[in-house]
């Protein structure tokens, strides 16, 4: 009985997740042109196209046919599968807000757009890259409520990945704004506030 109902709630969380970003992706394209992933380390590239591959590809698995991930399955109690499911629902109006405040901004790759502005508002104030942080969040709770080893471990690779290109990303930013941010870099945390 739980199973289906971590499975409906997954499909759901995911299926939401999927339409918010590609919907603002989109937009992004549409007002900021489409932009090449060319330009990114090919060996980056390649890690981060498969990873996600991969993960859709396990979550549609769990979704229609959960037997074949038997084998990748990890024990987890209920509770704890269904406190990720509330996590991940949290992420969702996060998720909107970082991708409503990044607007045309938004990139596949560490490229900026012509037309690139320093985002510096919403959660942006206080974290220099919220979208990482909000969907590490959202899928590991993903594969917590799917109990999946599998995917957290594709999960924890895709974030190194992440950590490895951050550094290309900013110094890319850097180059284009200077000062202004260098400055915003010291008073932002990288993935969390500096507070934390």
């Amino acid at each position: 009985m739980h199973e289906r109902g971590f499975r409906l709630a997954f499909a759901v969380l995911g299926l939401t997740a999927f339409s918010v970003s590609t919907g603002f992706r989109l937009r992004a394209d549409k007002l900021g042109g489409r932009m090449s992933r060319g330009s990114e380390h090919p060996c980056v590239r390649t890690a981060l196209s498969a990873a996600g591959i991969l993960m859709l590809l396990i979550a549609a698995l769990y979704v229609l046919r959960p037997t074949w991930l038997r084998w990748s399955q990890v024990p987890l109690p209920a509770s704890l599968r269904w406190l990720a499911v509330g996590v991940a629902t949290l992420c969702l109006p996060l998720l909107t807000w970082v991708l409503g405040t990044l607007g045309q901004n938004i990139t596949p790759t560490v490229t900026t757009r012509s037309q690139h502005s320093l985002v510096v508002t919403g959660p942006y104030r206080w974290v220099r890259h919220p979208l990482y942080t909000v969907s590490l969040i959202f899928w590991a709770s993903l594969g917590v409520i799917a109990a999946n080893g599998l995917m957290l471990v594709l999960l924890a690779g895709a974030f190194v990945v992440l950590v490895i290109r951050t550094p290309a990303e900013e110094a890319r930013l850097l180059e284009r704004f200077g000062e202004v941010y260098q400055t915003y870099c010291e008073r932002t945390g990288r993935f969390l506030p500096h507070s934390w």
